[in-house]
């Protein structure tokens, strides 16, 4: 592999010697890596980041080492597949189909978007191989990678022509967030699921942002030059292109940040779907083909679903009906029907009609709990549960008594007074206390614990809950405290005549 990667060397650098003349041949090889792919063992994945100014002068060089079982903890979970795309160089990896490739680089362009909003992008596959008596020569291979359903960072690859036969699957599992404006690149870690062909790795690749920035920067320099520069009067930056911007239907012009942080927070965080224009006097809202050229396609493609589902709701049509817990809705016209049946495949819940409960059938509505009487409930029975418990003071361990002595004697060798808690030595502490008998009855002793727990438990919610206060509980602890039969809170059912 050293020799390879060495004549590889030699090969690139002379390639590179015969462009010189040519500018733009010279910008296509500057953040070419000449080197090979180093081998890298499966538990450490080795990274090694290596960048070329000129000639064959390093100017950053960069070693990261992460164990491969920590994959699944730094996965991307909201991944924008536009920020994949570009020119990709491999730089590490532990995959066996790269180990002979030299210089492989990965291009992704956007294919198509499918109706469900998902994209499909283009994957380009380019290295260099060598052959028998002709140096080293470059190869392609070409698939298409489409977006998973379920996870934005997920993709399955298929190849072209007769590679139609083979995919694979891919995601990101780790992106470079914190990529300083100084760097020149940035870097993204991509993980294969195992196939017939290869076990399962990991790629690091990196992409050059110099040349991006440089033709961007040069663009500024030639709008201020020319008088031409734009200013936002929402973050009021002033070296802004006039691509930059962006106008509503009124001509009102912000910068895209502006504009994308606006609908983005909007959206995700107060759950809004109709935007208007960022001057407080204009009433236009910003177009749907607009915010699809702003948002990822991920998000873009719920904003949508919920832009359908809040028109529908202002349409006011006749029985159409919204899940509480998802924006799907549907038209139920059998008013016998008791259930609404969500067909959301991301949530697919069930809901009773009447109460907005979860579908209680065959339970009717008055005999369900409602979350806040559930909440109450429960913080009172666990205060309730634990009064009868007792811990020991050496080893803490929980325990409580039916019947029998109330001299505990622990399996730590510990002992303690079953009524008072307190650390015993023999039975002196049951002769002349009043308190504390040595053969007092445990079920009425655990029934006056638990209702003082309850009053003091009620009280406490209430104080912390004040919307509480005239709360009656359709199943009230207090019931088996006092061996009385539950109340029954149902209405009385009407006779049939």
């Amino acid at each position: 592999m050293k020799q390879l990667q060495e004549e590889f060397q030699a090969y690139h650098i002379n390639q590179r010697k015969k462009s010189r003349n040519s500018t733009s041949q010279a910008l296509k090889h500057r953040a070419r890596v000449p080197m090979a792919i180093p081998d890298v063992p499966d538990e450490i994945f080795y990274k090694e980041l290596c960048f070329i100014k000129h000639e064959d002068e390093i100017i950053e060089a960069r070693v990261f080492i992460m164990s491969s079982k920590e994959i699944d903890v730094v996965s991307v979970d909201e991944f924008d597949p536009r920020r994949a795309l570009g020119l990709w160089h491999i730089l590490a990896t532990n995959l066996d189909m790269w180990k002979t490739k030299l210089a492989p680089t990965i291009t992704y362009s956007i294919h198509d978007e499918l109706p469900d909003g998902r994209i499909r992008i283009n994957d380009l596959v380019e290295y260099y191989t060598k052959r028998l008596f002709a140096g080293f020569a470059p190869a392609s291979i070409k698939g298409i990678d489409t977006q998973s359903a379920n996870k934005p960072s997920r993709f399955q690859w298929r190849g072209n022509g007769l590679l139609k036969l083979f995919t694979s699957d891919f995601g990101i599992i780790f992106v470079d967030n914190e990529t300083p404006a100084s760097q020149p690149y940035q870097w993204i870690g991509t993980m294969f699921s195992s196939t017939l062909f290869t076990h399962a790795g990991v790629d690091l690749m990196t992409q050059y942002l110099t040349q991006k920035q440089e033709l961007h920067d040069e663009q500024i320099r030639i709008a201020s030059e020319n008088g031409t520069l734009q200013t936002c009067d929402c973050c009021c930056d002033d070296q802004l292109l006039d691509d930059d911007m962006i106008s509503c239907d009124n001509n009102h012009r912000f910068c895209q940040t502006c504009i994308r942080n606006y609908i983005e927070t909007g959206f995700i965080t107060n759950g809004e779907c109709f935007f208007t224009c960022l001057n407080p006097t204009c009433k236009y809202e910003y177009s749907t083909s607009l915010m699809n050229q702003l948002l990822a396609p991920t998000l873009f493609s719920r904003l949508l679903i919920k832009i359908q589902q809040e028109e529908l709701r202002l349409a006011n049509i006749q029985n159409f009906e919204q899940c509480r817990y998802c924006t799907f809705g549907t038209i139920i016209d059998d008013p016998h029907e008791r259930v609404f049946r969500c067909l959301n495949q991301e949530c697919l819940k069930e809901t009773c009609r009447a109460c907005g409960e979860p579908n209680h059938i065959p339970l009717r509505c008055d005999e369900v709990e409602k979350k806040d009487e559930l909440d109450m409930r429960t913080f009172i029975e666990n205060r309730v549960s634990e009064a009868m418990i007792r811990v020991c003071y050496k080893c803490k361990q929980r325990f409580y008594k039916l019947e029998g002595c109330n001299k505990m004697t622990c399996a730590c060798g510990a002992s303690m007074c079953y009524v008072c808690r307190q650390p015993i030595k023999g039975y002196e502490h049951f002769n002349n206390n009043d308190k504390c008998g040595a053969n007092m009855d445990a079920i009425k002793l655990h029934q006056e614990e638990m209702r003082l727990a309850y009053e003091e438990a009620k009280k406490v919610y209430v104080e912390r809950h004040p919307e509480t206060r005239d709360l009656v509980l359709k199943y009230d602890p207090q019931q088996h405290i006092d061996g009385k039969p539950p109340k029954d809170t149902r209405k009385p059912k009407r006779r049939r005549r």
